[in-house]
């Protein structure tokens, strides 16, 4: 399953980058220092979500329903926190931090501008991170994999097809928040059923 998911991950990236080089091989480094960039926040989030698989777990385990959802709300909470003022900062400081990487004009044009699409994606990718990683403390593996599927090759790949013949470059980077807050909601739809079971448990 994690092949999968890691395969539909580089189909994305692969698109995204075939879509962009028919415009300028500067909007393909843009989006590559972007990437980057956004990386890092992102990178923050997901340890929180993955550091707490085992307390989760245990606590499932052993049927403590209260400490384990007072773990996955502390944990949401800080994920949360985390990715808005990554996103934030990520938006207010777009240009000085593509410059950092590049000091050429076009190149940091469309960089700064898909760095402003793409921080946005932070908080949705907070939520997902943090369902993904209950479900597989509790042992259900074909819901996370869904949802890794959905942010990355099964949403943002048609969304930028679509974007790309509408808009052009200016809207292609807009598939990543689009299928990030898609994968979100599914995430929330499926994550809603258990919650409930465990308030009950």
């Amino acid at each position: 399953m994690l092949n999968a998911a890691l395969a539909h991950l580089v189909f994305s990236n692969i698109t995204l980058n075939k879509l962009l080089v028919n415009y300028s091989n500067a909007a393909v480094a843009g989006i590559g220092i972007t990437k980057k960039i956004d990386m890092l926040s992102f990178a923050i989030a997901n340890g929180l979500s993955q550091g707490v698989i085992p307390l989760i777990g245990y606590n499932f385990s052993a049927k403590n329903t209260r400490r384990m959802r007072d773990a996955i709300k502390v944990t949401l909470i800080l994920s949360l926190a985390v990715t808005t003022v990554g996103a934030v900062l990520l938006f207010t400081c777009a240009n000085p931090l593509v410059r950092a990487f590049i000091n050429d004009a076009q190149t940091v044009h469309y960089g700064s501008m898909f760095q402003r699409i793409i921080c946005i994606t932070g908080p949705f990718t907070a939520i997902t991170t943090v369902i993904i990683s209950i479900f597989q403390s509790v042992g259900q593996k074909g819901k996370p994999l869904v949802l890794s599927m959905l942010r990355k090759g099964g949403l943002d790949v048609p969304f930028m097809f679509l974007l790309d013949s509408l808009a052009g470059v200016d809207a292609i980077a807009w598939a990543t928040p689009i299928a990030d807050c898609g994968a979100m909601l599914a995430g929330i739809l499926l994550f809603v059923p258990l919650w409930r079971k465990i308030g009950k448990e």
